[in-house]
């Protein structure tokens, strides 16, 4: 059985990045996007999505462009909700998970006011593991892509 295994597996190409399917219900962590001066975040848990690795772009669905005229800087806030998997208890029950620091790069109109915010990542800070695991997966990610004779800095693949 295992040499059909293997075999198999080497017949087959697997792309580095699959596709991963996942139901919205089956989500427990919420991603907000917090907007300087402004006290609210807005959830974009369901309304955003990485577009480009190089650079980095994360586009986020806007509804209101007024909310974001004029802003330059934004951050991403991954958390994870403990108490109410479904997240309907708001933000202030959440514990953060992860923060992405991202400036503007372009606003792509859909509709009157709706639109898709391209936001290109300057840094990102991990919180759930601790700043020794954080490194060490750095540095694993630094020797496989250099191993794959990919050359990305330091700083690109603690981004990602």
């Amino acid at each position: 059985m295992n040499k059909l295994l293997n075999r198999l597996k080497s017949k087959l190409r697997v792309s580095q990045f699959t596709s991963v399917s996942i139901f919205p219900d089956s989500i427990k962590e919420k991603v907000h996007l917090k907007i300087p001066g402004k006290d609210e975040t807005i959830d974009v848990t369901t309304d955003h999505s990485p577009l480009c690795l190089k650079p980095l772009i994360i586009g986020v669905k806007i509804v209101d462009r007024k909310l974001i005229e004029g802003v330059k800087t934004f951050e991403l806030l991954y958390s994870l909700n403990k108490n109410n998997p479904s997240g309907t208890d708001g933000y202030s029950k959440l514990e953060l998970l992860a923060k992405m620091l991202l400036n503007y790069h372009n606003f792509i109109e859909i509709g009157e006011g709706v639109g898709l915010l391209l936001l290109k990542v300057n840094n990102t800070k991990l919180y759930q593991l601790s700043r020794i695991k954080r490194n060490k997966l750095n540095l694993y990610l630094y020797l496989h892509y250099l191993r794959e004779g990919n050359k990305h800095s330091i700083n690109y693949l603690k981004n990602m």
